[in-house]
């Protein structure tokens, strides 16, 4: 499937020279990034070709770090003391930082879990929470949360003796109802992220009204239209923005964003549509096996070792936001897809 989608890339690409509508410009913007697609393919095959000799206890113990560098950097050093501002330094971009904080925050979790015990990897959990929070990304807080409080569900609920898991279920459902219906924690929430705050209680306001959500919904409807038209190999890499389709808006919501030129004329803000769209079944269907084959895992092993599970909810967590974003035209989301099939392939279950 890698090579399918590397082939897939390169054949989608050429096939534009054999269209007598396509602008010669429009291939000229998918050649460029075709050294990107075959770059992302070698990284998955080195990882699946090196499951057995990598060394994930680095690899987590990096993540770890990084992350925490990046946090202290994003939101402390970079708007109070403005090192970004310094020749060596670059800004770190809201986006990015959520985007790596949802990859990578759950194995720095874990990391610390296994190499500290489980009260200090709740306070990293909180402190990766925090960050997403702080972050002012609606995405980011929700996905740190889930990511978080999935982990630590898990390695509280496997590791706990039988007989204490129905009463310690009733209890930890009953703190959580109460912590979520007090005024004092929605106080708190609001004041670190009042987006995030207002998008839970407004649920209905941001399908209907908020131009963020009904943006992307045009952008998904163009992503469609654009695939009904070149099914089998798209209109070409990275072209997405450039082509013009006519779009009814057929939603609730669309009189906001009607008429407005980011409606028609932005990104996909969706990777699936954007292979979709760009790549066609040529390329959707291989990146389909790609990202389904940890999910297979998970049906067919629901109960994999420890030390594999950090990794599949960071691609799970992962992979919900690429729903929402068009972040896989990116490095770290290739790293982070190829160390998780490594992980998940992995014949020796230790891995750290």
């Amino acid at each position: 499937s890698v090579i399918a989608f590397g082939l897939g890339a390169i054949v989608c690409t050429l096939d534009l020279l054999l269209r007598p509508e396509t602008e010669f410009s429009a291939f000229m913007t998918s050649i460029k990034v075709i050294p990107n697609y075959i770059y992302w393919c070698i990284i998955l095959l080195f990882f699946l070709s090196h499951r057995n000799h990598l060394n994930f206890s680095i690899i987590m113990k990096a993540t770890f770090h990084g992350m925490t560098v990046l946090v202290i950097y994003h939101l402390i050093l970079q708007p109070f003391l403005g090192i970004n501002n310094l020749p060596i330094f670059k800004t770190s971009n809201p986006n990015a930082f959520a985007f790596l904080l949802i990859c990578f925050n759950v194995i720095g979790t874990y990391y610390v879990y296994k190499t500290k015990g489980l009260y200090t990897s709740i306070f990293v959990a909180f402190f990766f929470i925090s960050a997403s929070l702080l972050s002012h990304s609606r995405s980011a807080s929700a996905l740190v949360l889930l990511g978080n409080f999935s982990l630590l569900f898990y390695i509280f609920f496997k590791n706990l003796n039988f007989k204490f898991l129905l009463p310690a279920s009733i209890f930890i459902s009953i703190s959580v109802y109460t912590v979520i219906g007090s005024n004092l924690f929605w106080n708190y929430l609001n004041k670190l992220n009042p987006e995030f705050t207002f998008a839970i209680k407004n649920l209905d306001w941001v399908l209907n009204v908020d131009r963020s959500y009904l943006i992307r919904r045009a952008a998904f409807e163009k992503g469609l239209l654009l695939y009904k038209e070149n099914p089998i190999t798209g209109i070409g890499l990275m072209n997405f923005e450039d082509v013009n389709i006519y779009q009814p808006l057929d939603f609730e919501g669309n009189q906001w964003i009607r008429g407005k030129r980011l409606t028609y004329n932005s990104g996909s803000f969706n990777s699936y549509i954007q292979i979709l769209a760009e790549g066609g079944l040529l390329m959707f269907i291989p990146f389909s096996i790609i990202m389904l084959f940890p999910i297979y895992k998970l049906v067919v092993n629901p109960l994999m070792p420890n030390e594999k599970t950090p990794f599949l909810i960071s691609f799970i967590c992962m992979s919900i936001h690429l729903y929402a974003i068009a972040a896989i035209v990116n490095m770290w989301a290739w790293f982070l897809i190829g160390i998780t099939l490594a992980a998940l392939k992995r014949k020796n279950t230790i891995l750290i």
